[in-house]
């Protein structure tokens, strides 16, 4: 049989991987170290109520994603049901059915058509862990897509405004073409390490712009007092682009944000700030649009007003870091919160609960001592496919000892884990709980969309 023959899908890529670094694996070890894995991918693992929402937005996203692909790998392997990771003993005898895994004294082992195929996976996963960082994460990189986004955003508002007569479109969209230009030039900027002058260069728009809305949404306030002001043609349209200007710019603002963070570029939290102001001007444009299909044409005007502060007070406090770092002092970019930097630190501990669970109930790792070992093992010891290639192995300042009651009590007052002095036993209800968590798991497959939120993980 040729890899042409049989292209390995699914769970089944991570098996060979993980057996391609061991040179022969166990089952029980193969089953860990996905447990350990599908419970660090924390847009999955975590779930509830109290998200937020854009993690509502994400989580659903990626769920839809799953379900599609769920649905593809069934066609494609025409079974009635994927395997959950507790079937891996299942997968392991079909690859080896394939000629590409092998059975050595109880262990699993690569033929070598196995290796063949295993390497030709890891080599594809490096390639596009590598474009990601180039394309997305890069300064550079994020600047010059910043442009293009606001570039394009500027031709429909335009468009739209003069199309419809809309007033508050036209000058968000002259807003988002003054962007394209400044976000070039912040792009120059960063090629040619001259970031201060980018930060003040965006900083000085925040302000224009600050004056700007507020001008505009004075002048509107006096034409709807006055009765001169103008109504929109189609209001249906100016809702239809300004309410699409709200998610891209929400995305815009959560990518800026993340990899202003993560480089400690002032210049891109500063874009940022201007991105998260294009969501609550577009927001005014809705809203102003909404009431002028009612005869009430002032709304926005109000809404601009009170937008047009926020910006000033947001220009202000770049202002201010920008210079404390042109003194040489050093800047907390930490301040400024990613929309889902709580979620993910929160994932990451729920990520060792699902482990603990695991491990409790199924490995019989019961005692303190023991539980605490076992996390040490599994988060900085043990070779993780896809994490460790990528060095998002999610235990770095995690002390296991001094952080297990924080890991443990949540697990006890829910119930999912009993107490008995210094062992702990699993629940029927944290069976339960498990089990809910791996059939979120019928299946993995490394995507550019898991490569790209586990970076975001990493540098929350």
């Amino acid at each position: 049989m040729s890899k042409e023959e049989y292209k390995p899908i699914g769970y089944e890529k991570f098996i060979l991987m993980a057996i391609l670094k061991s040179g022969v694996i166990s089952l029980n070890e193969l089953e860990d170290s996905t447990i350990v894995f599908i419970s660090s991918i924390w847009y999955n693992v975590h779930y509830g109520k109290t998200y937020n929402i854009l993690g509502r937005i994400l989580l659903l996203l990626f769920r839809s994603r799953d379900h599609v692909y769920d649905k593809y790998y069934t066609w494609v392997r025409k079974e009635k049901k994927l395997k959950s990771v507790t079937g891996t003993e299942d997968y392991l005898i079909e690859l080896c059915n394939k000629g590409l895994v092998k059975k050595i004294d109880g262990k699993y082992g690569l033929t070598a058509e196995g290796t063949i195929v295993a390497s030709g996976i890891v080599e594809k996963l490096g390639k596009r862990a590598e474009l990601i960082k180039n394309r997305l994460f890069k300064p550079s990189s994020a600047a010059i897509n910043t442009t293009f986004v606001d570039g394009i955003m500027a031709f429909f508002k335009l468009s739209i405004g003069f199309i419809t007569g809309s007033v508050g479109l036209i000058s968000d969209g002259t807003d988002s073409a003054t962007d394209t230009i400044s976000a070039f030039l912040v792009w120059i900027g960063i090629k040619l390490k001259h970031e201060s002058l980018s930060t003040l260069l965006v900083i000085i728009l925040l302000f224009v712009a600050s004056i700007t809305v507020g001008f505009e949404s004075l002048s509107r306030i006096y034409a709807a007092l006055t009765s001169t002001i103008s109504p929109i043609v189609d209001p249906t349209y100016v809702i239809i682009i300004e309410g699409l200007a709200i998610f891209i710019y929400a995305g815009l603002y959560f990518y800026q944000r993340q990899v202003g963070r993560a480089s400690g570029s002032l210049t891109l939290i500063s874009q940022s700030v201007d991105s998260k102001n294009h969501i609550f001007i577009a927001s005014s444009v809705v809203i102003g649009a909404i009431f002028s299909i009612f005869g009430i044409y002032y709304v926005d005007a109000i809404v601009g007003a009170v937008v047009a502060f926020r910006i000033f007070t947001d220009a202000v406090a770049l202002l201010k870091d920008e210079i404390h770092s042109m003194k040489g002092e050093e800047t907390d970019l930490h301040k400024y919160k990613t929309p889902v930097g709580d979620y993910v630190q929160d994932g990451k501990m729920k990520a060792f609960r699902i482990w603990v669970i695991f491990a409790v109930w199924s490995r019989h790792i019961m005692t303190k001592e023991d539980i605490i070992n076992s996390l040490n093992t599994m988060y900085t010891k043990t070779y993780i496919p896809v994490l460790s290639e990528l060095n998002l192995i999610p235990e770095d300042k995690i002390g296991f000892k001094s952080e297990f009651d924080k890991i443990m009590d949540p697990l006890v007052k829910r119930n999912f884990v009993s107490q008995d002095g210094n062992s702990y036993k699993v629940t029927e209800s944290g069976i339960k709980r498990f089990k809910r968590f791996n059939d979120l798991f019928r299946y993995y497959d490394v995507h550019y969309s898991d490569l790209l939120m586990l970076d975001v993980e990493s540098e929350t």
